[in-house]
């Protein structure tokens, strides 16, 4: 692939030491580019791993990798360095199931149409800000936002850069400082920008962080102090900055044919993860679709498949606790 004539959308899963959450949902990610002209995928992992270039290899997955750990902010810039020629960038966590993959194109489209959608975000809104309808679809803006699914366009990453080498030393944090640079530069009014209806075509599992957090956080705003400070700061850019060494495997970005060929074969879902593990699987997202369906029978029916397929599933135990046994 010539990366100097790379267009269109390109889709990363950014990783780092969770080999098995990236071999649950990584295969939706790559079925989705194979049979969407104009979107790729890459695989991004934070440090190396021979887990992640033993499964790569197997599927001939696009990895790009690091020789140090510096964080998935750095990981981002990697991202951006090596390919550097997409119109469209999407950057999603590895524990993040596709539900519905429509959100992507709704996601290109709006950024397409103006400056204000060159940075979106999906993700729960805590403290609301704002809200309007395009086309019918609602808006939903806020200066707090999450990091787990972002989308942007090329055109607002060249004026804002990239995320901020200060957190390379912590292995995590910056997403929130690098999203206000979209208002600071007066690109967005705000922040976060959400579709509303695309919250519920995503799945967030939240296995937990590979790095712990460190350091104290801002009483109000429940920000990694540092980071607070840095957006305080009010930066409108920062220079797309690499620190470690990074490499890349050389796999096509475009259509992954040993993907095609497995899924062709193995047509079930969760096709890499088997026993108990597949259940748990399987109540993750019985128990997501107990929350979306509208009807009560419909919800009852599918909290009670997820119940089944995991009896411990905490997020069940969570909804007896708060809601069952309080009534």
């Amino acid at each position: 692939m010539d990366d100097l004539k790379s267009k269109g959308t390109l889709i990363t899963i950014t990783s780092c030491n969770r080999i098995k959450e990236v071999q649950k949902y990584i295969l939706d990610y790559i079925n989705f580019c194979n049979n969407n002209e104009g979107f790729s995928f890459l695989l991004s992992l934070d440090g190396n791993n021979t887990e992640y270039f033993k499964f790569c290899d197997q599927f001939e997955i696009p990895l790009l990798y690091s020789d140090e750990r510096e964080g998935v902010g750095l990981s981002k810039n990697r991202v951006l360095k090596r390919f550097p020629n997409f119109e469209h960038y999407f950057f999603i966590d590895d524990d993040i199931e596709i539900y519905n993959s429509k959100l992507f194109k709704q996601h290109v489209d709006l950024g397409n149409s103006s400056s204000e959608f060159y940075h979106m975000s999906s993700t729960e809104i805590r403290i609301l800000e704002a809200e309007k309808n395009i086309n019918e679809t609602k808006i939903l803006f806020s200066n707090i936002g999450g990091g787990y699914f972002n989308y942007f366009n090329k055109k607002g990453l060249d004026k804002i850069g990239g995320w901020h080498t200060d957190f390379a030393k912590y292995k995590r944090y910056g997403h929130t400082e690098h999203s206000h640079r979209f208002k600071n530069a007066g690109i967005k009014e705000y922040p976060f920008t959400v579709l509303s209806e695309c919250i519920s075509d995503l799945i967030v599992h939240n296995p937990g962080h590979v790095t712990e957090s460190i350091g104290q956080e801002n009483e109000d705003t429940e920000l990694f102090i540092e980071e607070q400070q840095l957006i305080d700061q009010k930066l409108t850019f920062f220079p797309n900055t690499t620190l470690s060494e990074y490499r890349f495997n050389g796999f096509e970005l475009n259509y992954n044919s040993k993907v095609a060929e497995f899924l062709t074969e193995n047509r079930r879902k969760y096709p890499l993860i088997k026993g108990q593990e597949r259940l748990k699987c399987f109540s993750s997202y019985y128990f997501f679709l107990s929350k979306i369906k509208q009807s009560r029978l419909s919800k009852i029916w599918y909290f009670c498949l997820a119940f089944v397929c995991h009896p411990f599933n905490p997020e069940i135990k969570h909804v007896i606790k708060t809601k069952l046994i309080r009534k």
